[in-house]
């Protein structure tokens, strides 16, 4: 708080007035912006240039998106969608179950054996 020259005592008491409230308006601002400050030690002049700054950096970070648990427990919290959900996971559990029993079986194709092709063999052999 300067004085400054051919200023009244009264106009001195308005600059000082709106300065205070202009220093708790920025320190307020400053909390914001960055919560775990203690206390800022400089002029006026460096609090408006910090809380600048500080909003400048924030308007060029993006804002943090949701991870993929938070939406799973979003979702899950809707009674509806997670009926939906779990009869899909249900059904999606018994396509493989089918799939997997398949997969027992022979995979490439038979064919039956026709017992006259074999049958001058077996002839042979007895």
């Amino acid at each position: 708080m300067t004085v400054e020259p051919g200023e009244t005592r009264t106009q001195r008491k308005e600059r000082e007035r709106a300065e205070r409230a202009e220093w708790d308006y920025l320190t307020d601002r400053l909390g914001i912006l960055w919560p775990n400050y203690d206390c800022f030690c400089g002029t006026l002049d460096d609090l408006r240039r910090t809380v600048a700054e500080l909003e400048r950096r924030q308007a060029r970070v993006r804002p943090p998106r949701n991870s993929a648990s938070e939406g799973v427990v979003a979702r899950d919290a809707d009674p509806t969608t997670s009926a939906k959900l779990a009869v899909a996971r249900a059904a999606g559990r018994l396509s493989d179950d089918g799939e997997t029993a398949g997969q027992h079986r022979p995979s490439s194709p038979t064919r039956s054996v026709d017992r006259a092709e074999f049958g001058s063999f077996d002839a042979d052999a007895g």
